[in-house]
């Protein structure tokens, strides 16, 4: 693994080889860099309409109405749908009144707690605003994270959080906080001196401090050399966007129930339906009165083989559960993570 992307990737780079292989001259050179006086103003913003916002690429929130369709994609609650309509067509209103309410209850808690979750995640992000003290026009100045551009030189304590991908250019007694790139729980000691020897993963890449880690200990002066989804961070965000979100477990337990049920409801509606039209035939003059009856007895009956209450008593149950961890300061975007937590036995 690289820390800098290749030139014909979709984030553009400013250097011609990764950065932990070249030495600091080299990295000032390449990014026309002053390490005295930094970048100027007019500079900056010409790299910063070529290489975009110091921003890491946020998946499009989802509206109102898709978090209220995604409600209906349990397929139990579509089960519920399908005998909701077809009691209805049978006349049967207030059996499809009951079930419409139940659908839409359990539908309603759903779409608060999801959109309650984001709109508190949001709240949540307005209130972080990541700074950086940075060398521009000759002069230290704190600026929005956002802001950076490569090139720009940016100065670490401990406690900061690396604002983008550095390149060191001195660096005194640093150690940085990689574990969420790297995994590592113990700091890793960095120098801007070192060189390793060819392509080397970003545990190894010494001379590098990376977006989104923290300065555990030392200070240092380093040259951003990557920003947004250029950046190693990013690069990992790019991917886990394009990852297909599966199913928790108790969900494929919820359709599994559901399938079964619906097989079984099939099987006795067919059987109660065809019963109903030979033993009943002399009471109806009318086929089709007949026919109506039989199909009517039919669902009641599979309908009542289906627990109507069963998706609204779990979703109560999850909701409850995000009630418990908010009180322990945990947001929970989606009612399916609070059982998914629960069954979790290895955490990584």
């Amino acid at each position: 693994m690289q820390g800098q992307r290749s030139p014909d990737s979709a984030a553009p780079t400013a250097l011609n080889a990764p950065s932990y292989q070249l030495t600091t001259d080299e990295v000032l050179a390449q990014l026309n860099s002053d390490p005295q006086l930094g970048l100027d103003d007019a500079e900056a913003e010409v790299r910063r309409e070529r290489f975009g916002a110091n921003l890491l690429q946020e998946s499009r929130r989802q509206p109102l109405y898709q978090l209220f369709l995604h409600q209906f994609t349990n397929l139990l609650i579509a089960v519920l749908c399908v005998a909701a309509a077809l009691a209805w067509y049978l006349g049967d209103l207030r059996g499809a009144t009951v079930l419409v309410i139940i659908i839409l209850v359990n539908a309603l808690i759903g779409l608060y707690q999801e959109y309650h979750a984001e709109q508190l995640l949001e709240r949540l992000k307005s209130m972080i605003q990541n700074r950086a003290r940075v060398l521009r026009n000759g002069q230290p100045q704190e600026l929005m994270a956002e802001d950076l551009v490569p090139g720009d030189i940016v100065f670490l304590q401990e406690g900061d959080a690396v604002p983008a991908d550095l390149r060191l250019v001195e660096s005194n007694e640093l150690a940085t906080n990689d574990f969420m790139l790297t995994g590592e729980s113990l700091p890793q000691d960095k120098d801007a001196g070192a060189l390793p020897a060819g392509e080397v993963g970003y545990s190894e890449q010494d001379n590098l401090s990376f977006m989104g880690t923290t300065v555990a200990r030392g200070s240092a002066t380093g040259v951003v050399v990557a920003t947004g989804v250029a950046s190693a961070i990013g690069e990992i965000a790019t991917i886990g966007q394009s990852i297909q979100r599966d199913i928790s477990p108790l969900q494929s337990e919820m359709n599994s129930l559901a399938t079964l049920l619906t097989r079984m409801a099939g099987i006795i509606a067919l059987g109660l339906f065809a019963i109903n039209v030979l033993v009943r035939g002399d009471d109806f003059a009318d086929t089709g009165a007949l026919l109506n009856a039989s199909i009517l007895f039919a669902i009641g009956v599979a309908a009542a083989c289906v627990p109507q209450g069963l998706p609204a008593q779990i979703t109560v149950a999850l909701s409850l559960g995000v009630g418990r961890l908010a009180r322990e300061n945990a947001v929970v975007k989606r009612l399916s993570a609070v059982e998914t937590l629960g069954c979790t036995t290895v955490i990584c």
